[in-house]
């Protein structure tokens, strides 16, 4: 039995037919996408989209398989520009411009290399420098610009960078964006940001229990691993994706780190005891989410963890000792965070 590789991080390294052949719940959103991507590409009209999903939820996957899709169309498909999935060197609208021009089919690489040069000249030369390349490479071509995680994207350029961004799509008129990102922030719902109401927002759901079975039917198929099949076939089998679905709660990343456990049935001792391996495989991963929390926050996820029932904001507020309204506020913040129901 030959394991297909499926990369639980970056689904952007796994080729389409495998990407194509796990797909469960997002078919038809998928669809939709690269019909108006496809529309707009061929029209005077853009359509900008952005995928929103906690971490693991999909967004790379469904990002992947929609270009994938929208290259196969036969009809002159709209050249796809996509940006690295960490963009970690994106710390100001510059870079931005450089990691665009830098994916960019035909963009004259002499230019780059004369980016520092022009730096030295000052930022707004050389972003003005960039965006006119830009602008002469598409001319009238429609793109689709992928960029990931841009909540931190715009964090790190700035509300300047995000007018000069939002100004450069509306100049050129050709350039069509396909985003994700983890949360929805002020520089995508507040009034005053650049980009209210720019795109068409759609918020990646978890899997229900039914669709958590089907994805992992699909993964043995995938490698060939009849064993799992039988097992998912049997009550026993959907007891076990049953527990898995309630530690992950559908959540696609954590459901393939717990595939290979479904394949122990010897007994109940036997399943937990690789439940437990995945659990502490992932601590560091979870640690890293409290840490990205402030302090409040952290102190009101520990005490719903301590809690074997739900919680009034009062009954929080008070295990916290902060005030209902300050508890209130924290909690709408977990909440856009995913980290709170």
């Amino acid at each position: 039995m030959n394991e297909i590789l499926l990369s639980s991080y970056s689904p952007g390294l796994v080729r389409n037919e495998a990407l194509e052949s796990v797909l469960v719940q997002r078919n038809e959103l998928i669809s939709s996408i690269v019909r108006k991507c496809t529309k707009a590409s061929r029209s005077t009209k853009t359509v900008h989209t952005l995928l929103v999903g906690e971490p693991g939820i999909g967004k790379t996957f469904t990002l992947s398989v929609t270009c994938s899709r929208i290259a196969k169309q036969t009809d002159s498909p709209p050249a796809i520009v996509r940006l690295n999935e960490e963009s970690w060197g994106i710390t100001s609208y510059l870079d931005l411009m450089h990691s665009i021009c830098n994916a960019l089919p035909g963009f004259p690489k002499e230019l780059l290399s004369q980016s520092p040069t022009l730096f030295k000249l000052g930022a707004d030369v050389a972003e003005q420098a960039l965006e006119s390349a830009i602008s002469e490479v598409v001319q009238d071509q429609k793109i689709i610009l992928v960029i990931e995680n841009l909540d931190l994207v715009f964090q790190e350029i700035g509300k300047d960078g995000q007018k000069k961004f939002r100004a450069l799509l509306q100049n050129t008129g050709t350039i069509i964006v396909l985003a994700s990102a983890r949360y929805i922030v002020p520089a995508f719902s507040s009034y005053s940001a650049p980009f209210y109401g720019f795109f068409e927002i759609h918020h990646l759901k978890s899997l229900s229990i039914q669709e958590s079975q089907e994805f992992l039917w699909k993964l043995a198929i995938l490698n060939g691993n009849q064993a799992v099949q039988r097992l998912l076939k049997s009550p026993e089998g959907v007891g076990k994706v049953k527990a898995i679905h309630y530690l992950a709660n559908g959540n696609p990343r954590v459901f393939m780190h717990f595939y290979d456990v479904l394949a122990t049935t010897d007994s109940v001792q036997s399943f937990i005891n690789p439940v437990l391996k995945v659990i502490d495989d992932l601590m560091p991963s979870y640690q890293s989410k409290m840490l990205q929390l402030s302090p409040q926050q952290r102190k009101i996820i520990e005490v719903l963890a301590d809690s074997s029932t739900a919680m009034t904001v009062k009954a929080i507020a008070d295990g916290v000792l902060i005030t209902q309204q300050s508890a209130s506020s924290q909690l709408r913040e977990l909440k856009l965070k995913h980290l709170v129901g």
